[in-house]
């Protein structure tokens, strides 16, 4: 009898799991035996390698698109036990990493466009701002970045960053054609028309100096989404980017308290209240 098994019900599971290191085999089959209690070890191990095979092609592209994105993959698999994952990620660190995901969920969209300035700022801007709202679509945000180098041959040099901020509700995703329009923005304003003329500071406008386009948001980007971009030049930041370097925030430490019993708790009204500008 065929199993009917939602492998990447399973992978999600893994990839979404704390531990240390997971030994995919004892996973698989603890998985197997909580929702098919009928079947037998033989059963289930006639088929634990081809279900094992579908899991772990799910893993290694979770794994390459982490590394496409430049993100640390929160596992990958040992160099010598080829079916054990090895957490890439302290625990600690996820545990933070699950609290702040949290949190951003429940942001209003211009609270988050004030959580894309602060990562603006973290980066190393030296000028930022968020844009008043004019139309969906638009420019949402901007900053100025200057090139740190000890040498001279890039001394000196800025680069202005121009963003949208997708706010997206739970597993929300950006589409191609928001990409489209934030590109026809984009040109405009390196044409010197739009509305971006309107929002974006005279200062700013008028700058001699090389200017980039960024799309940030709290979901995730449809994979042809992620192509198109690829074929302008413009950035794409999702929700993983963000967690990521949220957790090298200064502001960090703010976001946590100490109980009565001095044990350190993540305080989600603090972090919200850090973005809330409206």
């Amino acid at each position: 009898m065929c199993l009917k098994i939602d492998t990447k019900k399973i992978a999600e599971q893994i990839w979404g799991s704390n531990n240390n290191t997971i030994d995919l085999k004892d996973f698989i089959v603890k998985e197997i035996r909580k929702s098919h209690t009928k079947f037998s070890d033989l059963e289930i191990n006639e088929q634990l390698e081809i279900i094992l095979s579908k899991v772990k092609l799910y893993l290694e592209r979770k794994i390459t698109e982490c590394r496409e994105k430049q993100i640390k993959p929160r596992y990958e698999f040992d160099e010598y036990f080829p079916e054990l994952l090895i957490a890439k990620i302290p625990v600690n660190e996820m545990k933070i990493y699950e609290e702040l995901k949290e949190a951003i969920r429940e942001m209003n969209w211009r609270s988050f466009e004030y959580l894309c300035k602060h990562l603006l700022d973290i980066t190393g801007a030296i000028e930022s701002g968020v844009t008043r709202r004019t139309k969906e679509g638009g420019i949402d945000l901007y900053g100025l970045v200057e090139y740190k180098t000890s040498t001279t041959f890039l001394k000196g040099l800025k680069i202005r960053i121009v963003a949208q901020a997708k706010h997206k509700s739970k597993n929300g995703k950006v589409e191609t054609g928001e990409i489209k329009q934030f590109i026809q923005e984009f040109n405009d304003f390196k044409n010197e028309k739009g509305t971006a003329m309107e929002v974006l500071p005279e200062w700013f406008r008028k700058m001699n100096a090389p200017c980039i386009g960024f799309v940030i948001t709290n979901g995730q980007f449809r994979r042809p989404a992620r192509s198109y971009v690829n074929q302008y030049g413009i950035f794409i930041k999702d929700k993983e980017h963000i967690l990521e370097d949220l957790l090298h925030s200064p502001l960090l430490n703010n976001w946590y308290s100490i109980d009565n019993k001095g044990n350190k708790f993540f305080n989600k009204k603090h972090f919200l209240n850090t973005f809330d500008k409206v």
